[in-house]
């Protein structure tokens, strides 16, 4: 599957003559009203007023992309870049539908609305939002490590297993440089936690590796490594 994005993303850009419009729009640099609002809620959830950021700041931005969707005759993507959303435009071609790369507004505000509910001790509202925010934005690394983090918080390790999978694959392939390192990672942490979990040390501890191979200071992956440590000598003991 890499490979295959990693081919289909080469040929894709070789192929377009002129950025599309729906990249243009994605690359847009400028704050909407609406990205100044998630701003404002991040801000205000940092400073511990959640409830606030939730229902004065996320939840009108939320409400008003869930009626740009359903009021679009058109499937409606949000990128973070022209390689991501040349992506998305093939894979609606593929598809036969119309669809349209806007910014990511609305996986944003998706996003920032379930770690809010989940702050609030709402993971179901939580899991809502994440699922909302991967619709709107499939590749999108960051998302799809909350949506793994939430798996695991129900202690589904095979489907955040898989979900951190993902996560890592698209980080290598769509993340923008800026984040590319904290999100992979990110995605590689969680892989190694769920193979813990499922038994499967040696995989884990090869995982965690590969994050101090990005981050040689990295305290999380440091300490799973010598969790996995004790792990074998307590099993040894038995």
């Amino acid at each position: 599957m890499k490979i295959f994005l990693a081919v289909l993303i080469l040929l894709l850009t070789a192929c377009a003559t002129a950025p599309a419009k729906q990249a243009a729009i994605a690359d847009k640099p400028e704050l909407s009203a609406d990205d100044q609002l998630i701003r404002k809620g991040a801000e205000l959830v940092a400073a511990g007023s959640i409830k606030q950021a939730l229902n004065d700041y996320f939840n009108p931005v939320v409400e008003r992309c869930e009626a740009l969707a359903k009021n679009s005759n058109r499937k409606l993507f949000a990128s973070r870049g022209q390689v991501e959303t040349i992506y998305y435009m093939a894979l609606a071609s593929a598809a036969k539908i119309d669809a349209d790369a806007l910014s990511q507004t609305c996986s944003q505000a998706l996003y920032f609305k379930g770690y809010a509910s989940l702050d609030l001790g709402q993971p179901e509202e939580a899991m809502h939002s994440i699922q909302k925010a991967v619709e709107w934005s499939p590749v999108n690394s960051r998302y799809l490590s909350e949506l793994g983090h939430l798996y695991q918080l129900n202690k589904d390790w095979n489907k955040s297993l898989e979900t951190f999978q993902q996560s890592e694959e698209y980080a290598e392939t769509f993340s923008p440089e800026a984040y590319k390192k904290d999100e992979l990672a990110r995605a590689k942490r969680g892989v190694g936690f769920n193979l813990i979990e499922l038994g499967k040390l040696d995989e884990a501890e090869a995982k965690f590796k590969e994050c101090l191979a990005l981050n040689k200071a990295d305290k999380t992956a440091l300490g799973e490594i010598e969790y996995i440590k004790t792990l074998r000598k307590k099993s040894a003991s038995q």
